[in-house]
């Protein structure tokens, strides 16, 4: 008698086991939806360079998230078989910002505003691209400091 009760139990923890693991499971993935539900995906982009590199606006799921996240593109002619990693090497401003430099092939990535901003001062006002990547740009800085400053007020 005593071996079928005990048996009997192990089936109910094991089942009980079982069921908690799906429940966590499902709430692990219902986060994970949730994360990527809220982060933006920019299906245009900012603007394009003087050498026709598209520049795009992405919100990480990764720190510093609170920081804009700007991604320049190789040139079409130079990307050979998809998306090429960011170099690793990376310079940091004072206030955070960080911009990895760019290779021929390689993607470029800016994050903080100081980052950004010295990217928009570098672009030139006079050629048409630019001075609309340029306006995109500073469009989205701006945008940027008024909400943290409705935030905080």
């Amino acid at each position: 008698g005593g071996r079928w009760v005990a048996a009997e139990t192990r089936d109910v923890y094991t089942a009980l086991h079982e069921m908690h693991k799906y429940r966590d499971e499902r709430i692990a993935e219902g986060r994970r939806q949730l994360e990527l539900s809220q982060t933006i995906v920019r299906t245009a982009p900012l603007g394009r360079d003087r050498h026709g590199r598209r520049h795009w606006l992405v919100q990480p799921l990764e720190e510093p998230r609170d920081q804009p996240h700007v991604w320049c593109e190789p040139r079409s002619s130079e990307l050979v078989g998809g998306i090429v990693e960011p170099p690793r090497e990376a310079s940091r401003a004072a206030d955070g910002g960080e911009s990895r430099p760019c290779g021929k092939r390689d993607w470029q990535h800016f994050v903080g505003e100081s980052a950004c901003a010295a990217l928009a001062a570098s672009l030139d006002e006079r050629g048409e691209r630019e001075s609309h990547l340029r306006a995109s740009l500073e469009r989205t800085l701006r945008s940027r400091q008024l909400q943290r400053l409705a935030a905080s007020g």
